[in-house]
């Protein structure tokens, strides 16, 4: 039977994680390795807790030089759940696999792709705020259903052979469109700008403005991930019934408005926000 693990980098994404993870539960990920890192959000409470939940391992990433997935990548490579997998999932919190194929699990991606291989790609849609100005405690794969035109899809690899972590081929067997695709939610809405304005690390918030501005596209309606609706509904309510996890949860998201009102609040930082935004209905 093949094994799945999963790699990501977790930096201020506590409203999101619970869904994220249950999302690629219903996927076939059988390991999470959750790298904590410059978070201020609560987000480690939340790995903490997945982690003694024996769903997750946390571990607190040590940021080596000026690229934290290579930090990442080098620092978890002998952990088990990696070298236990067959395969290891490169994944950002943003980013949601979207199998079309089969019934949606990675083995049905991995279908027509050689024995040989030791990396997959997949083309990457950037789905945009469709103009939503307030956060909202609420799934970003059902708020957030346009993409920029497909013309503008990038490949992505996102999975590795666990032997090749440390030095990552420069391309992939890449899987057909039909077959799957990455979601990537990189924007959501206008009070997610403002925390990624309010909180920067990479990027001055100027250069953050116009990388989101640059995904903010919503030419095309795409809903083919409520496939997963189903086995999402087993996998979320079940984390979200952990006390632990709920109220981590929950002060994850107070965290997240808090800093975007005080975002707002603040005139340089408000003035790089989109404007004329859609009402929340």
């Amino acid at each position: 039977m093949t094994r799945f693990a999963a790699i990501a980098i977790v930096r201020n994404q506590a409203p999101y994680l619970l869904e994220w993870v249950a999302h690629h539960l219903a996927v076939g990920i059988d390991d999470f390795v959750l790298c904590v890192h410059g978070s201020s959000d609560g987000s480690a409470r939340i790995t903490r807790r997945l982690a003694a939940m024996g769903y997750a391992r946390h571990h607190k990433l040590q940021v080596q030089g000026d690229d934290p997935k290579a930090s990442a990548y080098a620092q978890v490579a002998g952990f088990e759940e990696i070298t236990a997998a067959d395969w290891v999932c490169l994944l950002d919190i943003n980013q949601f696999i979207n199998i079309h194929a089969g019934y949606g699990k990675l083995p049905d991606l991995l279908t027509d792709v050689p024995h040989t291989a030791n990396c997959v790609e997949l083309m990457q849609d950037h789905f945009g705020s469709n103009g939503v100005a307030q956060m909202a405690d609420l799934r970003v794969t059902t708020q957030f259903t346009a993409k920029a035109a497909p013309d503008t899809s990038t490949p992505q690899p996102v999975l590795v052979r666990p032997s090749t972590l440390q030095d990552l081929p420069d391309h992939g067997v890449r899987v057909a469109r039909e077959t799957g695709q990455l979601n990537a939610y990189g924007c959501k809405s206008h009070d997610n700008l403002a925390v990624q304005l309010a909180t920067p690390l990479y990027a001055t918030p100027p250069q953050i403005a116009e990388l989101w501005t640059t995904h903010d596209q919503n030419d095309t309606p795409d809903t083919t991930i409520s496939r997963y609706d189903m086995w999402f509904s087993k996998y979320h309510p079940y984390l979200a019934s952990d006390r632990r996890l709920r109220l981590a949860h929950r002060d994850g998201v107070n965290w997240h408005l808090d800093r975007a009102r005080l975002a707002r609040e603040d005139p340089e930082l408000s003035d790089l926000l989109p404007t004329d935004p859609k009402p929340r209905t």
